[in-house]
């Protein structure tokens, strides 16, 4: 007797970060790392002491890899701007998610 047993296999694929007219989108494998990369890039423009404690707070603060993740859970990205030279940038958070594969295993009895 030969039974077909389909499984799946699940690959994460990660996270996508970027900021608009700053930085080119950019892969990882960690949420973490993601948001550490998005604050390194922040930190270094020209923003505002409230827009900068408010994105280090939002991204590296206490709990802020559990709150981005619950959020990215919901909707898959997230959508966060602010305002350098009189000019809107858009900061992309983006989740892809995990794909599935399907892969069969044949047995004989």
């Amino acid at each position: 007797m030969t039974q077909m047993l389909s499984r799946t296999a699940v690959v994460s694929q990660g996270f996508i970060v970027s900021i608009e007219d700053v930085t080119e989108r950019a892969n990882f494998t960690h949420l973490s790392d993601a948001l550490a990369a998005l604050w390194d890039a922040l930190r270094a423009l020209p923003l505002g002491v409230v827009q900068a404690d408010a994105y280090r707070s939002y991204l590296i603060g206490e709990g802020s890899t559990e709150r981005v993740r619950e959020q990215l859970a919901q909707s898959g990205a997230l959508a966060l701007t602010f305002t350098m030279g009189g000019q809107s940038h858009l900061v992309e958070i983006i989740h892809e998610p995990s794909k599935r594969f399907p892969w069969t295993t044949r047995s004989t009895s």
